[in-house]
């Protein structure tokens, strides 16, 4: 994802290049412009869809907290968020620079996800998204 400033929210962007200290500092700069890139860009987001969450009972801090364990664990997974009684996983899709460009999804009544089933799902998840990636490294 390319912001308006022309930041790269890929990955790979936020590395630090120990062979250099002027290097690693400007790597550093970088992540922390991206790091607010990303929480600009977030509330960009937050607040053209507000109406949308209104609409189910969403608030935005909800959302907030989702797109924080989706990074932090590579899923997500929620349970009656929109609709009662309706479970969701979910696997972000990455392009080859590291941009996040889609999801894979799973939609199932919440008493089918049993915690053995879970983990099954988000490995099968990862597996599509893994394939699906590769794709995108190889165009």
């Amino acid at each position: 994802m390319v912001n308006r400033a022309g930041v790269s929210a890929g990955r790979r962007h936020a590395r630090l290049d120990r062979r250099s200290p002027t290097r690693a500092r400007l790597c550093c700069l970088r992540a922390k412009r991206l790091k607010t890139a990303w929480r600009r860009a977030i509330e960009v987001i937050l607040s053209a869809n507000s109406t949308r969450y209104a609409t189910y009972g969403i608030q935005p801090d909800a959302i907030r907290t989702l797109m924080k364990d989706t990074l932090r664990n590579g899923y997500t997974i929620t349970h009656g968020l929109t609709i009662a009684g309706v479970a969701a996983i979910a696997v972000p899709i990455r392009s080859a620079g590291g941009e996040v460009t889609g999801a894979l999804s799973i939609n199932m009544i919440s008493t089918r996800l049993t915690s053995d089933r879970t983990v099954s799902l988000i490995d099968k998840l990862r597996r599509e998204v893994a394939h699906i990636e590769a794709q995108f490294m190889q165009a």
